[in-house]
């Protein structure tokens, strides 16, 4: 393997030319990019340097790089090129990746795409266990799904800016208001409305203002990371720590009865207690804490391209040893993740979902490697950078839509419509949802114009 570095200085205008072609150069060799900027003779005259580490495999790609750079720049004068002997390992002793991950943005849009997927089977009343489609929405809408997501936001928590315990816990209050904000809308609103007009609801009251889902989870490992961050814990505390937490959470749901008591509505945010006890932050927050481990690791690879090789293998080999585990131990695999026990999973169950995870993220970095097409990848980002707003429209809209069938005397969702459906939801969803963050971004940026001129 051959660790190479170039340095070039190129004008304010210059860069501006060259950054769309620069970027995709640069990507495409997974380049580690730094920027700087110097003023010139001329105070009027930024310029900027640009410093790029990447490996080669062979003396053929070294070559291809080589002309591709004299044909990006122009002229050779304009870059030096510079041939270091490193260590040939995977992982760095310092932060050498700080920017974004695209193959993450592939893993977050793939499990928002199927979280709407099960969601409209779901709440549609269209989900037969003994049918094959159902199975298999099923799964996506399972392991792939919140157990990636809650995996990926334990990675965010390292690539953010605003990783301090004040501005991660004030993260975590803002979720759970979000979540509370959106059982009112979803569920408490259809309710009230069909009480009025004597028409029985699947959901209680309370259960409808009360009940527990994914955003509350995430609400909670904020405040929990936070909490650990404050006690400046290391990973290995904090594994240890995810790990106590774990089983205590699963002892607590198995031995305990909280489903008649008006408790269940809290001690549900930790441990399974009643039906919609959705997401318990004591049997979740595994994925979280394993994501923030692997950005850790992400952050300091020298070599994408490998460490995501070995994860893909571990995938495999880890997953086939789980699979005929789980069959010799005559374990129903189906119900797994077609059941109660998705929301309230035990560590068996968690060896299950994580093979989704060891083999998702290592087919998003292909896809993301290969996949260049502009109106793709522009979808897929927008996907990413949206999720949460997304996650919360695409709710409103499935629910109001089938509140309204319901009305009408609908109560199951036709089968044919269902994956139409699933994509009008799609794109109403990151429609709204762009739009929230359009109208956000300018009102912030109102109240910071106001707050000059005062």
């Amino acid at each position: 393997m051959i660790h190479m570095t170039f340095d070039f200085c190129v004008s304010f205008i210059q860069f501006r030319n060259l950054y769309g072609r620069l970027d995709k150069f640069l990507h495409r060799i997974d380049a580690r990019i730094f920027f700087s900027y110097e003023y010139g003779n001329n105070s009027d005259s930024m310029v900027f340097v640009v410093t790029a580490h990447f490996s080669l495999y062979n003396k053929t790609q070294k070559q291809t790089v080589n002309l591709e750079l004299i044909l990006l720049f122009g002229q050779r004068q304009h870059i030096s090129i510079t041939e270091t002997k490193m260590e040939n390992k995977l992982i760095s002793n310092t932060v050498i990746r700080t920017g974004r991950e695209h193959e993450l943005d592939w893993a977050r849009a793939f499990a928002v795409i199927f979280m709407i997927l099960v969601h409209v089977f779901l709440d549609g009343g269209i989900f037969d266990v003994e049918g094959t489609i159902a199975v298999v929405v099923g799964y996506l809408g399972g392991p792939p799904a919140a157990p990636v997501f809650m995996f990926l936001m334990g990675i965010s928590m390292v690539y953010s800016r605003k990783d301090t315990p004040a501005l991660m816990a004030k993260r975590g209050v803002g979720l759970l208001i979000m979540a509370y904000a959106l059982n009112i809308v979803r569920d408490t609103l259809p309710y009230v409305i069909l009480r009025e007009m004597g028409i029985e609801w699947c959901l209680s009251f309370t259960d409808s203002l009360l009940l527990l889902d994914i955003l509350q989870l995430a609400g909670l490992s904020f405040l929990l990371m936070a909490l650990l961050k404050k006690c400046k814990a290391s990973i290995p505390i904090m594994l240890a720590f995810t790990l106590v937490l774990q089983i205590a959470g699963d002892l607590l749901a198995c031995f305990t009865d909280f489903s008649e008591s008006a408790l269940r509505y809290v001690l549900g945010l930790f441990f399974y207690t009643f039906e919609y006890s959705c997401f318990p932050v004591m049997q979740w927050f595994i994925y979280p804490m394993l994501g923030y481990c692997f950005g850790y690791l992400l952050q300091r690879t020298m070599d994408k391209k490998r460490l995501y090789t070995y994860m893909f293998m571990i995938g495999i080999g880890y997953g086939a040893l789980t699979m005929c585990s789980l069959l010799v131990a005559n374990v129903d695999i189906v119900s797994v993740f077609m059941s109660d026990a998705y929301y309230s999973p035990n560590l068996i169950h968690h060896a299950f979902y994580l093979i989704a995870v060891l083999i998702m993220l290592p087919i998003c970095y292909s896809l993301s490697s290969v996949i260049k097409f502009r109106p793709v990848v522009s979808f897929v980002n927008m996907l990413s950078s949206n999720v949460t707003a997304i996650y919360v429209m695409q709710w409103v809209i499935i629910e109001w839509t089938l509140f309204v069938m319901y009305i009408v005397g609908v109560e199951v969702l036709p089968r044919n419509g269902a994956f139409l459906f699933n994509v009008v939801t799609l794109a109403l969803s990151a429609v709204c949802a762009v739009w929230y963050h359009k109208i956000r971004d300018r009102y912030r940026l109102d109240r910071k114009k106001q707050g000059k001129i005062c």
